[in-house]
Formats: C-alpha cells, structure tokens, sequence
C-alpha cells in the first residue's frame, strides 16, 4: 500500500523522461509495464490516473511504436488483473475501448511468403502406434 502512493510520482516521471528523450521513456515505459505485470496493486488507488496517462500516451502516436505498445499493455494488464477497478467506470471503459479499437485499426501486419504458402507437412505415420493407447498406459 505504501508503495502505491508513488505511482502517481511514478507517472509523473515517466512522462517528463517520454517529453525529453523517447528511447530512456520507452525504458521507463518498460519498467511500468513489467510493474503491472508483476505487482498490479501498485496502480490501486491511481487507476484513473494511470489509464488516462496511458491513453494520452497511445493517442500521441510517438515514432516509436513501442512506447504506444507498453502503454497500451498497462492498461490491458490492469483491466485484465483488477477488472473491478474500471468495471465501474464507463466512460473510462469506453475510452480504453475507443483506445483499443483505434490502435487494432491502425496496426499493419505484412503477411509474409511463409505464412500466406504454408510448406506441405508430410504425415509419414510415424505418430501413429494403434498398439498404444495413451489413457490405459498414463
């Protein structure tokens, strides 16, 4: 609980170092993100302020599209993990949606050879043993 009165500061910080030098704020991006993985309650009492941080950080599309990444994963940890601490609020709901929605819409994906001509699998029969029956032997 102590520790969560810094997230806010935590916040604060990170977007001052995004505001002066994007490749030490995608790192500080990181380390928020690996936080929400590991220790979600650290954004308890600040969820608002947090989604809201991360929300204007995916909405200022930086050349670095991994800052908008790890934002948007904060916020899809969060919702994921305490689902209780936005269910509530609807127009943050509809924000993180909207949010959500606009980065799947614009995400590229090139499709390369390997994946739109799949190699031909041969089925040699090997995996075949009809002398074996896994749930009699288990």
């Amino acid at each position: 609980k102590t520790l969560s009165n810094l997230c806010p500061l935590s916040l604060e910080a990170a977007q001052f170092i995004l505001s002066n030098d994007e490749l030490e704020g995608k790192e500080a991006m990181s380390v928020l993100s690996d936080i929400a993985e590991s220790e979600v309650k650290f954004y308890t009492g600040s969820v608002d302020f947090t989604i809201k941080f991360c929300l204007q950080i995916i909405q200022n599309n930086y050349p670095q599209e991994e800052i908008s990444s790890l934002a948007l994963e904060i916020v899809t940890t969060i919702c994921e993990k305490r689902p209780k601490l936005v269910r509530n609020n609807a127009e943050l709901l509809q924000s993180v949606c909207m949010a959500v929605g606009t980065r799947m819409l614009m995400t590229t994906h090139e499709v390369d050879e390997d994946w739109s001509n799949p190699a031909v699998i041969k089925d040699d029969g090997a995996d075949d043993d009809a002398d074996s029956d896994p749930i009699k032997e288990g």
